[in-house]
């Protein structure tokens, strides 16, 4: 009997050291590895820093390129703090173990990005009767220096991505030999089991399936382990630590829930805080663009003399151009957020042909450029889109093609390429005899800011925003957009585009500029009030509108508005939507309820029109719900003519007469 108890002892004793040093071998095994995997691990943060660098690199080679190119000194700070930045990332790299090999790089890149900054400061700095031929040079140093940077950062990453890749092959096989040595260790390990099977030790097996089986409920149901700990010293123990482990687990699993509910929140925040930004950088954009246009307007409209007239002149079509920088801009932004929406109203395709061709026309002529268009006979008379969508689509690629054709002709060609009863696919061909493109320039063609040359920049001018946007818009659209080209033999874009015939006709709901359908009544004041916080914005609109034959009073926000309309009769009201102590919103509601009241003078007009003037272009494109009770929303810069006509809709002049 002791024979037996000895034997027995024995036997468990083996089967508990071997255990043991099994699962010692093998935790110590994996942890080994599991220490060599890590550093693949967080050295993959260095890959992605490296891609980070890559795209700062290309912002900030932008902002040098506009920097040297106009040598602006106000966009120097932000090409300073792209270098901060980058240099950050490089030295953040620099420390990680995955970096070893490609130190020598990262010190090459340090100098390229400084080497550009230095270039930069000299631009900005630029000074004097040389300042445009220093600039030149500058600009030719900055192009290299850009091209040796761009090539440096893809070393980098694809160095980093080398390094990380054969270290992570390295594991797999160490692993993979791993695997096989566990294998055959637990193979044995079972015949110990046996063996111990044999000799009736249940009671240390029971624990452990019990054990086990408890472990993969919990890991189901994501509950306590809920075991009682049993059986020998060493599966209690292992009992209570998994159990310890377990519940850890789950608190760790709730903070993490914790924290996404957090991030998500913060990534909602932040989204929310970009249109905020969009909205108040528009806003503040616009509003100085609105003194310079209007009162380039009003200068133009008084008698000049020639040199006088050709100065103002050229203002006025630079800050225009200006103006459809920022307006590409905001769409392009709008487009990758996600926020442009598209109308499908009716459209007559060869009304809105002849409305692009009478557009670009005067252009076209300024370069000696024919410009023609055809539509066939099979198009359909009125497709439901979005015009003013399609509209600009269309005037960015011939506006392209126009610029970029000195010699021959321009010429617009629809026809149908596919139709099934009322659903079809238009084919909208825009064909010049322009410079044309090399093969290669046509893959980035489509691009935001990208031109097929760096040259063409500073040669034909643009944001290169025009083509990315159309691009965009006929996506938008379902459809497609391609490009055939040959160097110096001219381009052709092709849009296919699929559309939906119409029934029902163009509705015209805007009427004419200068066409009002009332008789002019001269008991209703004809005195407009113009409600706006900006002193310039005031004196702008007085000027219009006193050109015209108003009389104007200005007052500076929505509370003055309203108490001086209670005293004062007008016939319109022009008001600012963003405002101190009063916004334009809430001083609108209130003329409405003193209109209802009966509150306002008896010479003003009823209902009194209330015009939103903004800088603000969310407000126009995303209207809320508040905003109705404005008889129309007009946006900041506003052109002389759009403004009269606006208000001459609602508050005729004498001289007005119906049509």
């Amino acid at each position: 009997m002791m024979t037996i108890r000895l034997q027995c002892a024995l036997v468990l004793i083996l089967v508990c050291a071997g255990g043991m040093l099994l699962t010692g071998w093998i935790a110590l095994s994996f942890s080994e590895h599991s220490e060599r995997r890590q550093l693949v691990g967080p050295d993959s943060i260095a890959q992605q820093q490296a891609v980070r660098l890559r795209e700062l690199g290309g912002q900030f080679l932008l902002t040098a390129d506009l920097v040297v190119g106009s040598g602006e000194s106000f966009l120097a700070d932000g090409n300073r703090r792209q270098h901060r930045q980058a240099v950050r990332l490089l030295d953040e790299i620099a420390r990680m173990d995955l970096a070893a090999g490609v130190g020598s790089n990262v010190r090459l890149l340090q100098g390229l990005f400084a080497r550009v900054s230095q270039i930069v400061e000299d631009a900005s700095g630029a000074v004097g009767a040389d300042r445009e031929e220093f600039l030149g040079e500058q600009v030719v140093v900055l192009d290299d220096v850009a091209a040796e940077l761009m090539r440096e950062l893809a070393i980098l990453a694809q160095g980093l991505s080398s390094i990380a890749l054969q270290r992570a092959q390295a594991l797999d096989v160490e692993e993979d030999a791993m695997h096989d040595r566990m294998l055959w260790s637990f193979i044995a390990y079972l015949l110990l089991l046996l063996l111990v099977w044999r000799f009736q030790v249940r009671a240390l097996v029971d624990p452990v399936v019990e054990l086990s089986v408890a472990t993969e409920r919990a890991r189901i149901h994501q509950t306590a382990l809920g075991v009682t700990p049993s059986g020998p010293k060493e599966t209690r123990r292992m009992t209570v630590s998994i159990s310890q482990l377990f519940d850890w687990l789950r608190s760790e699993n709730q903070r993490i829930e914790e924290v996404v509910k957090l991030r998500t929140s913060e990534l909602i925040a932040a989204d929310n805080a970009k249109d905020e930004f969009l909205a108040t950088i528009t806003h503040e954009l616009r509003t100085p663009l609105n003194g310079v246009i209007g009162m380039l307007d009003v200068l133009t409209s008084e008698s000049l003399s020639d040199e006088q007239r050709e100065a103002a002149q050229v203002a006025s079509a630079s800050s225009q151009h200006l103006m459809r920088l920022i307006d590409d801009i905001l769409d392009i932004t709008k487009i990758v957020a996600g926020r442009m929406q598209l109308e499908s109203v009716p459209v007559e395709v060869r009304d809105l042909v002849s409305n692009v061709v009478a557009c670009m026309q005067p252009i076209a002529q300024g370069k000696s450029v024919a410009l023609s268009a055809e539509v066939s006979d099979e198009v359909a008379l009125t497709i439901l889109s979005d015009p003013l969508r399609l509209r600009q689509v269309l005037f960015n690629l011939v506006g392209n093609a126009i610029k970029f054709t000195d010699e021959g002709g321009v010429q617009i060609r629809v026809r149908t390429r596919s139709r099934d009863a009322e659903v079809g696919v238009l084919e909208f061909c825009v064909s010049d005899t322009g410079i044309g493109m090399q093969t290669a320039a046509v893959e980035t063609l489509f691009e935001p800011f990208v031109q097929a040359d760096s040259s063409m920049t500073r040669q034909y001018g643009g944001s290169g925003l025009g083509l990315a946007i159309s691009r965009r818009l006929v996506d938008l659209f379902g459809g497609s957009i391609e490009v055939e080209s040959v160097f110096g033999s001219g381009s052709t874009f092709r849009v296919l585009l699929p559309y939906t015939e119409s029934a029902d006709g163009v509705q015209q709901l805007e009427p004419p500029e200068g066409v009002v359908d009332e008789v002019y009544d001269s008991g209703v004041s004809r005195r407009v009030l113009v409600v706006d916080d900006n002193s310039v914005n005031q004196l702008v609109a007085q000027r219009m509108l006193e050109s015209a034959g108003y009389d104007v009073d200005v007052t500076d926000n929505g509370r003055r508005a309203v108490d001086q309309a209670m005293k004062v009769a007008y016939g319109a009201v022009l008001m600012d939507l963003q405002m101190p102590v009063m916004g334009g919103v809430e001083a609108m509601h209130e003329l409405r309820a003193m209109e209802n009241a009966g509150e306002l003078p008896l010479e003003s007009r009823f209902p009194l029109p209330v015009l939103a003037l903004t800088a603000n272009t969310l407000a126009v494109d995303e209207p809320l719900e508040d905003h109705k009770g404005f008889n129309e929303i007009l946006t900041k810069p506003i052109r002389r003519d759009k403004l009269l006509a606006a208000v001459g809709r609602y508050c005729p002049l004498p001289q007005v007469q119906k049509q």
